[in-house]
């Protein structure tokens, strides 16, 4: 078996969310999964992309891609849903502007005042909030929904992480959506009244609008199904969800392979 990763170490978007301090636990599943792989007679090769042409050369009879998913940066969200193809979020395309993904896998430098955008309710706001003020940067975090991050309410942890956050000195804005990005200011838009507000003095944004499934190497593979090749598609790269959706998918297309 031979394990190709785009990048130089494994562990994918479960070593992303270990970078936030209280949230260090997380390592602790892909090292372990590392662990075990390492007792194996796998072929590791990192920093080596995966690519059709380079599968078809090495002749391997079984495929499974699990190439994950990337953060959107166009803006769209459930108010704006035009925006996955048509105009994107004006601003969204300058170099301090961020998905997620691309923050806390590259963790660029960035200005001191940074606006986190959440859409999506879930922990990742809260993960990019922490990593960013526990660098020492003002951040504001703004989210479309009546209350930031509310599916932590259902592993019970909302308090204790918003208390947490706030200690850290970051300023919460519900109910505003992001209506365009400057160089240095973003304009927010009550979702309710219309009212704009611009706030300056910021000098990153980072985006919570969801991800794509990177699958075209899944499709690229595609016609080699009719010449016997075993083909799998798992996890992100399927539609992004959580990482014990890409374990248990993953688990299940080596057993049946």
């Amino acid at each position: 078996m031979t394990l190709f990763e785009r990048g130089t170490a494994l562990g994918g978007q479960v070593a992303l969310w270990a970078k936030a301090p209280s949230r260090q636990e997380l390592a602790q599943v892909s090292r372990w999964l590392v662990d075990r792989l390492a007792e194996t007679d796998a072929r590791i090769r990192l920093s080596t992309e995966a690519t059709a042409s380079l599968l078809r050369a090495e002749g391997f009879e079984a495929v499974v891609v699990a190439t994950g998913s990337r953060g959107l940066r166009h803006g769209w969200t459930p108010l704006r849903p035009e925006r996955w193809s048509g105009p994107p979020l004006p601003g969204a395309d300058q170099p301090h502007v961020l998905s997620y993904i691309d923050y806390l896998r590259d963790e660029p430098a960035l200005g001191h005042g940074v606006v986190v955008v959440d859409a999506l309710g879930g922990r990742q706001g809260a993960v990019v909030a922490e990593v960013l003020a526990s660098k020492g940067h003002a951040v504001e975090f703004v989210t479309q929904l009546g209350q930031a991050s509310p599916d932590l309410a259902s592993s019970r942890d909302w308090g204790k992480v918003h208390g947490m956050l706030k200690r850290m000195g970051v300023r919460f804005t519900v109910d505003a959506e992001p209506t365009a990005i400057g160089p240095d200011w973003i304009e927010l838009r009550d979702v309710y009244t219309g009212a704009v507000e611009r706030r300056t003095e910021v000098h990153g944004v980072v985006l919570m609008l969801g991800a794509s499934a990177e699958d075209g190497l899944f499709h690229d593979l595609l016609p080699d199904r009719a010449r016997g090749l075993e083909l799998r598609l798992v996890g992100d790269a399927m539609a992004p969800r959580r990482a014990s959706d890409a374990i248990r998918e993953g688990e299940i297309a080596a057993r049946e392979i």
